[in-house]
């Protein structure tokens, strides 16, 4: 999408049960590297757990990708203790070789369609990686699936580990290595985000 706010907008971003991938480059797609001055992000946002303020300025392109937590571990299998409510740049996850690699592919698109769709493709790509998750990450991918598309009351953390095979203790460790929340605060933003989708959807 087009993004402009040029007299700096004030924004508030609400708590969040999925990750975001966010790629923002200017107007002139100037994608380089951070010390060479030019304005360009990729970034992976932890989940929100409380509301986050923050403020827009100038214009550019912006797409944003939402990934579940399967999709997350799927695509990146790295941990993300005690990272909520910040955003890390896509060299913590692949290095620096992979930011670079991904801008100088956005950079060499000749539209923003077909940027979009590298974007879509490099993320379909990670995604789709045929290596299976290690036990602690299928754990929680797992549990956190049965969270994420519950319907009506998310079941129970004691429900939820009994259901992966594991003991209520040791998925809360391996919930807080790789999603950075343990299962009861994350069962707490599924529970915010379906009442914010209910608030919407009565609204219009």
């Amino acid at each position: 999408m087009r993004k402009s706010a040029p007299d700096s907008h004030r924004h508030t971003a609400l708590p969040s049960d999925l990750f975001l991938v966010t790629v923002y480059c200017d107007p002139g797609l100037l994608c380089g590297e951070p010390d060479e001055g030019r304005d360009v992000e990729v970034v992976v946002s932890a989940l929100r757990t409380r509301p986050t303020e923050f403020r827009s300025a100038g214009g550019g392109e912006l797409a944003v990708a939402l990934l579940t937590p399967l999709g997350l571990l799927q695509a990146f299998r790295t941990p993300v203790e005690g990272l909520t409510d910040c955003r890390l740049p896509l060299a913590y996850f692949g290095g620096w070789n992979e930011q670079r690699a991904l801008r100088h592919a956005l950079a060499a698109a000749g539209s923003p369609q077909e940027r979009l769709h590298r974007l879509s493709a490099w993320l379909e790509r990670r995604i789709s990686d045929t290596r299976a998750l290690a036990g602690p990450q299928r754990r929680v991918s797992q549990a956190a699936m049965i969270l994420y598309a519950s319907a009506g009351v998310p079941p129970s953390t004691d429900a939820v580990a009994a259901q992966v095979s594991v003991g209520r203790r040791q998925l809360e460790r391996d919930f807080r290595r790789w999603l950075g929340v343990s299962p009861g605060n994350y069962t707490r933003l599924v529970r915010f985000q379906r009442a914010a989708a209910s608030c919407w959807r009565a609204a219009n």
